[in-house]
């Protein structure tokens, strides 16, 4: 009987401490604390971005708070989509007190995203982004071979457009001493807007040793204006004309007398 009540007494243990870890795992699936911290980054992050994405036909459709690069900052990240659900994009964002700063930003006018995770894919320390796209699909970007987190920026361009060739994410990486480095001949890179121009000023800078001499700023197939650059590594800035400005993607078009153009920053503000 001894024997009966003790192994009772064990099965009963047993039970209580399954029953508090089930709580534990149901608990965190819906914690008080990540729920708070999500709605303060939508919070923090809609009321900026809603405005400017529900003018070009977009609306947020989910945001979470995500961990930061920059250490003292705050980040977060957004998924956004067209009406019709055909497009979209992704925005990550590192706050600084008051300010609201986009690292990097992601459009997508083949695909509309769902969510987007951050976490470490290959292992270098670095935070990289896995996007989830409706109908099941992801795409990976590694950090430092597609884009970077180590950045402070406040423009709300897109980073990803298409490039004739090189690495065209380093013309928006927020350091000068890197560069989007290509062939002269066929030399063009583009810049999607699904936020808006802002106040429609390029910068733009040539890298060092560069002798890219001209800029010709397209949209669509339609050359609008026209830009000699200057030949100094000081940033150079460009009022876009109206037309560029309500543009839904840009395209510049670099010109030089070498075989190699370079270019080490560009923004639109």
């Amino acid at each position: 009987m001894r024997m009966l009540w003790l192994c009772l007494a064990m099965l009963c243990l047993v039970a209580a401490c399954s029953k508090k870890s089930d709580q534990s795992a149901d608990e965190a699936k819906t914690s008080p604390v990540i729920e708070l911290a999500n709605k303060a980054a939508a919070a923090d992050s809609g009321s900026v971005l809603s405005p400017l994405l529900e003018a070009k036909g977009f609306s947020i459709v989910w945001i979470r708070r995500a961990p930061a690069q920059i250490s003292g900052r705050r980040a977060s990240t957004a998924v956004y989509r067209s009406a019709d659900g055909a497009r979209g994009g992704v925005l990550y964002m590192q706050r600084a007190k008051d300010e609201e700063g986009v690292t990097w930003h992601w459009y997508f006018a083949d695909a509309a995203p769902d969510s987007v995770q951050v976490l470490e894919i290959n292992g270098d320390g670095l935070w990289d982004a896995r996007v989830f796209m409706s109908g099941g699909t992801q795409r990976d970007f590694i950090q430092g071979e597609t884009f970077t987190f180590l950045t402070d920026r406040q423009a709300r361009i897109a980073m990803n457009g298409a490039a004739s060739a090189g690495d065209s994410w380093k013309a928006f990486d927020g350091d000068t001493a890197t560069a989007w480095q290509t062939p002269t001949s066929g030399a063009f890179i583009e810049i999607p807007l699904p936020m808006g121009a802002g106040s429609g000023e390029l910068s733009v800078r040539v890298a060092s040793g560069s002798r890219a001499s001209n800029l010709e700023i397209f949209a669509g197939d339609k050359m609008v204006q026209e830009v000699p650059l200057q030949g100094s590594n000081d940033f150079q800035r460009i009022p876009l004309d109206p037309e560029l400005q309500q543009a839904p993607l840009i395209r510049l078009v670099v010109e030089g007398p070498a075989k190699t153009v370079a270019i080490s920053e560009l923004e639109i503000r």
